[in-house]
């Protein structure tokens, strides 16, 4: 039987969380990320169920470029690399910039993923730029030599 997320959470609290995303705004960038790290701080403190958190996070839509860079910048904070790695299938090239420049996402997602798996599932799906991006931070972000071979290999027969 699968779980209902409403059934464990106050009923309210989720649509609270999404009218908040919303609203995040600030007149400069120190306070509009001052408010981002808070909305991020109240986000953990409410859910924190992976179930729940997943839901919700799927729940975030923007409608702008703006709402776009808040909601990665949340998932990554959050490391909900699933979706991140969706996104970077689908993004546009503002996103797609955005969660490759990211190093601990590629790290998370370079430890976790096979070699092979990455030049078959990935990078048939993202922008040549943005394969090219992650190929150069390979350097910065794989600390095993036999994983970074590998990967390195991978590339090279896939060139």
């Amino acid at each position: 039987m699968e779980k209902n997320i409403e059934e464990d959470a106050n009923p309210n609290k989720l649509k609270q969380l999404l009218e908040e995303f919303y609203k995040l705004e600030g007149n400069n960038m120190p306070e509009k990320r001052k408010r981002l790290n808070h909305y991020i701080i109240k986000i953990k403190q409410n859910i924190r169920d992976d179930q729940e958190l997943s839901a919700f996070t799927k729940m975030l839509k923007t409608d702008d470029i703006k709402q776009q860079k808040l909601k990665i910048e949340i998932l990554l904070q959050l490391r909900r690399n699933d979706q991140l790695l969706h996104m970077l299938k689908e993004a546009d090239l503002i996103s797609t910039a955005k969660i490759t420049t990211n190093l601990i996402f590629l790290s998370d997602m370079f430890s976790q993923m096979k070699c092979e798996d990455f030049f078959k599932n990935i990078v048939p799906f993202i922008p040549f730029s943005a394969t090219e991006k992650i190929i150069n931070r390979l350097v910065k972000v794989l600390t095993d030599e036999d994983l970074a071979e590998g990967y390195f290999e991978a590339n090279n027969d896939q060139i």
